[in-house]
This record gives C-alpha cells, sequence and structure tokens, in this order.
C-alpha cells in the first residue's frame, strides 16, 4: 500500500517498485521521490531502484503484498500500483501474470490500472493471452495523457486493448488537450474504412489535475475547464482533483464524476 492519497481511489497496492522516466509527465516524479526516502531506510522492496537521485532501472517485485487483497473483505475500488508502471518494459510476463491472478481471485474489488505504456499491455496479451483477452467489468485500463502528444499517441492503443472501462488521465497536465476525437460520436456513426458503425471504442472517464509537489508546472485553469466542457457535452464522466493552488473546484463547481459501473 501507499500513503499517497489518491482521490479517485479508495485504495493503492503497489506490489512493484522502481520505473524510469518515460515522457515530461515524469520530470517531477513523486514516485522517484518516494522510492529514494524508501531506499535509504533500507526497505527491501526498494533496493537499488534508485540510482544518483534518479531511477536506476531496476524493478522490483514484492508479491506478498498482493495478500492484502484478500484482507480486504469489503468491496473497494483500488489503485493498482500507483508507484511505478505495471508495465514497464522491465516488468516480467510471470510477475504481471501472478497480480492479474490475484485481482481475477477478488472479484469484489474494482480495478484501475494506468500505464504510460500502452504499446506493452498490447504485447504482454499478445503473448500471454494469443492477443485476445476478455476484460473483465471490474478492470479499468488507463492510459496518461499530460499533453497532446501523448494523447495522440496512447489513446488508440489504449482504445485497442477494448477493455470493458477505458480511461484516461490528464495528470499533470502540461498543455491543452483536446480529446474531442474519443468522446464525440458522429451522428452517422464511425467510419471505418467500410461503413458507418456505432461501435467506434470511446473514453469512458477522464481525468483531471494539476501538477504538484516541488518544480511543480502550473495548469492554466482554462485548460482544464475547456476539457471539462468536451466532457460534459459529450457525457464522458469528468473527475478534477486540483488546479495549481489546490483548489478542488473548477469554475466555481467540484467535479468528482465517475463511470456508472463504480457502483
Amino acid at each position: 500500500m501507499s500513503p499517497t492519497k489518491v482521490e479517485w481511489a479508495q485504495e493503492t497496492l503497489n506490489p512493484l517498485a522502481g520505473c524510469t522516466k518515460v515522457s515530461p509527465g515524469c520530470k517531477n516524479c513523486v514516485a522517484l521521490s518516494f522510492a529514494r526516502r524508501h531506499q535509504g531506510k533500507g526497505h527491501p522492496k526498494y533496493a537499488h531502484t534508485t540510482r544518483d537521485g534518479e531511477w536506476s532501472g531496476t524493478i522490483n517485485f514484492m508479491p506478498s503484498v498482493l495478500d492484502q487483497l484478500a484482507k480486504w473483505r469489503k468491496p473497494r475500488r483500488i489503485f493498482m500500483q500507483i508507484m511505478g508502471d505495471l508495465f514497464h518494459p522491465k516488468v516480467e510476463d510471470e510477475w504481471i501474470d501472478r497480480i492479474w491472478y490475484e485481482m481475477a481471485g477478488n472479484p469484489r474489488h474494482t480495478y484501475i490500472m494506468l500505464t504510460k505504456r500502452p504499446e506493452n499491455v498490447v504485447s504482454y496479451i499478445e503473448r500471454s493471452h494469443g492477443g485476445n483477452y476478455a476484460w473483465p467489468d471490474n478492470w479499468w485500463m488507463g492510459t496518461t495523457c499530460e499533453n497532446q502528444e501523448q494523447a495522440d499517441n496512447r489513446i488508440p492503443i489504449l482504445l485497442s486493448l477494448k477493455a470493458q472501462l477505458s480511461f484516461v488521465s490528464v495528470e499533470p497536465m502540461l498543455e491543452p488537450v483536446d480529446l474531442r476525437l474519443w468522446t464525440e460520436r458522429h451522428p452517422m456513426g464511425y467510419f471505418d474504412g467500410y461503413t458507418y458503425t456505432s461501435q467506434k471504442p470511446m473514453l469512458h472517464w477522464v481525468i483531471c489535475g494539476a501538477e504538484t509537489g516541488p518544480g511543480k508546472r502550473d495548469m492554466f485553469p482554462g485548460w482544464a475547464h475547456d476539457l471539462g466542457y468536451t466532457c460534459g457535452m459529450t457525457g464522458v464522466p469528468f473527475f478534477f482533483k486540483k488546479d495549481s493552488q489546490g483548489n478542488h473546484e473548477l469554475g466555481g463547481l467540484i467535479f468528482e464524476q465517475y463511470p456508472e459501473v463504480s457502483e
């Protein structure tokens, strides 16, 4: 577990430790600061995960952490692996197999997985599941899109997974991010190259928030307002965490919306 507060989850669980930076949103990584402190205290899970103040590239797996899933008897909304990336290239397939096995064995919970590397989810499913995977309804799969470049690159890959619930975290929001391509339905449906269909994969949830911590980069409130407006006009649940001043309100309103399947 992690003491880090995540407003949209009821619990967090970290069977892995370690990561590497992959895009601009990683610049002021909170998980890195956490790992440095715990490595310095001699915590075995974080051994060798940092070097000279940065990630070393070492990833450690502590399967005993997964025992907590069975101990939580009441259904919970759990953010899996906040301190790193479950689909980092150095995370072994066997580790993901074990994590997913324990998740499947405790189906009363809702599991939220967030990655900056959705292409690695595709590769894992190809290797371990023959390219097809029947996503459980209570497994939410998301990707981080801190800017438009990452949205354009990552969201099509995320949606290709055809998870039961696909979401985007625009945090830290470093610039305006336009998600209309993945939230708006054309009146005639989606043209797939042959005909119009209503089956275009769409986002089911959008989270937004400013960067926090030392060295944080400011988020202009208008960026978040425009994103919230897009979600409101297209019926996509919108969860706004906080702005650069720590305010939870956006335009005088609090947005803490969840997909309907969350309850």
